[in-house]
C-alpha cells in the first residue's frame, strides 16, 4: 500500500480487507484526524500492526528460507542446519516472534504494546534504509538452538 499516493477512501477500502478497528474505516476522521485518537485507540491500533508486521516477517522469513534451502519436505517450507531439517508454517514462525521476542520485550518494558510497535517500525525501517538481516538473523539463532537441542538429545544412550 502507497497511502501517500492513495486517496482517504482508497485507505479506508484497503483497511477494511486487513480487519482493521473500526475507527481507521472513519473516512472523515482520517482525513480531519479530529477527534483525535484516544490512548486505547492507539493501542488498539498498535495491536492490529503488530499483527500485521508479525505475519509479514513470517511470510519474508518463510520465503528466505525457500531462497536459502530450497523446498522442504513436500514442498513445505525448510530450515536446514547441519544434518536437521525442520518444515516451518507462517504460525511457527510467529509463535517465535511471540515468545522470543515480544514477551521478552513485554516483560521487560513499561510501555507495554507502543515498545512493541517501535521495534517492528525501527525493524522496518533498518532493513530498508540499511539492509538489516537482524530479525532473520535471529529467527535463524532460534532455530539453530533448536537443532542443536534436538541433535544432543538423540546422542544421548539414555532410554526412555
Amino acid at each position: 500500500m502507497k497511502d501517500k499516493e492513495m486517496t482517504p477512501e482508497k485507505i479506508v477500502e484497503y483497511l477494511k480487507d486487513t480487519g482493521a478497528p473500526s475507527f481507521l474505516l472513519d473516512v472523515e476522521r482520517l482525513r480531519t484526524n479530529y477527534p483525535p485518537l484516544t490512548e486505547d485507540e492507539k493501542s488498539e491500533y498498535m495491536k492490529h500492526s503488530i499483527k500485521n508486521f508479525r505475519k509479514i516477517i513470517a511470510g519474508e522469513y518463510l520465503l528466505s528460507c525457500f531462497y536459502r534451502f530450497g523446498h522442504g519436505v513436500n514442498s513445505t517450507f525448510a530450515f536446514r542446519h547441519k544434518d536437521v531439517v525442520m518444515d516451518l508454517s507462517e504460525q511457527v514462525i510467529e509463535q517465535i516472534l511471540i515468545n522470543e521476542i515480544e514477551q521478552v520485550i513485554l516483560d521487560e518494558s513499561e510501555d507495554g504494546v507502543f515498545a512493541l510497535w517501535r521495534l517492528y517500525t525501527g525493524n522496518e525501517l533498518k532493513e530498508k534504509e540499511e539492509g538489516s538481516t537482524w530479525m532473520r538473523d535471529f529467527i535463524d539463532s532460534v532455530l539453530i538452538d533448536v537443532a542443536h537441542r534436538l541433535t544432543a538429545a538423540s546422542a544421548n544412550q539414555t532410554i526412555h
